[in-house]
């Protein structure tokens, strides 16, 4: 029964772990890098690697879980630690597209709130959108194609 329940378990977190990854897929197609902050043996991220093959996975934990997940192949980098060590304060600076937090690495409200304030800094800035030369505005999903046409004319394929 024991051998059941763990199976179960084990199933279910896998469920999770990659709806987690498809809900990123919608946000973000294809990422360069993420850090899994908490992320123990790496589980996340092996699941997460069948929907962004070409993305780098590194793995931020206080055990030594993580070291082993690295000699696993399931991390490319491992960090020992918490977010708001200083040490990895300038190494992982504007490095990451996506940081997820699975399993909150501190304890109490207090120190996972500074925690996360040091996360949010690795964070890669995402580039402005481009402007067009002869428009004024950034062209979005609901602009128009042709200059001066209503969006919905544009999509029907109609000409005004």
């Amino acid at each position: 029964m024991k051998r059941l329940r763990a199976r179960l378990a084990d199933l279910d977190r896998r469920r999770r772990h990659r709806s987690t990854a498809r809900a990123m897929l919608r946000l973000n197609p294809e990422p360069e890098s993420w850090l899994d902050v908490g992320t123990g043996e790496a589980h996340f991220p092996a699941e997460a690697k069948a929907f962004f093959p070409y993305t780098s996975f590194d793995g931020l934990d206080t055990t030594t879980a993580v070291l082993v997940a690295r000699e696993a192949e399931r991390l490319e980098e491992a960090y020992l630690g918490t977010p708001a060590a200083p040490h990895l304060s300038k190494a992982l600076t504007a490095r990451y597209d996506v940081i997820s937090v699975l399993k909150p690495v501190a304890s109490s409200a207090r120190s996972w709130r500074s925690s996360a304030r040091a996360a949010m800094c690795w964070w890669r800035p995402r580039e402005p959108p481009t402007r067009s030369a002869g428009n004024s505005r950034p062209r979005t999903a609901r602009s128009s194609p042709v200059p001066g046409t209503p969006p919905s004319t544009a999509w029907r394929g109609r000409r005004a």
